[in-house]
């Protein structure tokens, strides 16, 4: 009984430790792998290090601006 109990600990733990690896999943919006960013805003880019997508298009409405300026 006393193994069997540590075994299901075991199993137990281990999802854990997967939930762990990866960012939790409780709101649906967690990252799909580990190291990939949250996609909590829904902006985040699914690599790790990569530019969120609302960075992105932040810096894409700076740039189309400093063009209306310009021209």
């Amino acid at each position: 009984m006393g193994a069997r109990a540590t075994s299901a600990n075991a199993i137990a733990l281990g999802t854990d430790t997967a939930a762990t690896g990866n960012r939790a999943t409780a709101f649906g919006a967690g990252a799909l792998a580990t190291g990939n960013r949250s996609t909590v805003m829904g902006w985040r880019s699914a690599a790790s290090g990569t530019r969120s997508f609302a960075m992105g298009s932040g810096a894409m409405g700076i740039s189309l601006l400093q063009m209306l300026l310009i021209l």
